[in-house]
């Protein structure tokens, strides 16, 4: 196939590709592979979420509180759960300790560097006075962070 061919015609290669993945992966219609949760996504749902009750103790002592909780299900299952604090309640020495502390726990030091690192960068801009801190945890393989400044302490808590 040229690049040519892939210029002139990407959409319907592209839906080849897609329907190509989707019969290797068995979640298409029809198909003899179960397309949804199967025991072993419940097994890895359940360490998901056990991590999550492991790492929870962590967070509320760094000042943060649940916000809310999400549930998705697809080819991978994830569970999302928002966390807010404000940002006077964030040591970042304490953020160090932690991580080497609780180095085999890969969500809790996925959010904690997450957070090493949004510090880092906010310490960089001076000048933005953000009172609160957001934290969006999605738990899935592997786990995703994303960490937000909110500019009042009421939006965070």
């Amino acid at each position: 196939m040229s690049l040519e061919v892939l210029k002139k015609h990407p959409l319907p290669i592209l839906a080849v590709l897609i329907i190509a993945a989707a019969t290797l992966i068995g979640g298409h219609y029809g198909s003899a592979r179960t397309p949804y949760i199967t025991p072993s996504d419940s097994n890895a749902s359940d360490e998901l979420t056990d991590e999550f009750n492991e790492a929870l103790p962590t967070m509320r002592a760094l000042g943060f509180v649940v916000k809310d909780l999400h549930v998705g299900m697809g080819l991978l299952p994830e569970v999302g759960a928002t966390l807010v604090a404000t940002t006077d309640s964030i040591d970042e020495k304490k953020l160090k300790e932690l991580i080497e502390k609780h180095a085999e726990k890969k969500l809790l030091v996925t959010a904690l560097k997450g957070l090493h690192a949004a510090y880092n960068i906010k310490r960089e801009i001076p000048d933005v006075p953000l009172k609160g801190v957001q934290l969006d945890l999605t738990m899935t393989l592997p786990p995703r962070v994303s960490v937000s400044f909110v500019n009042n302490v009421v939006a965070a808590a």
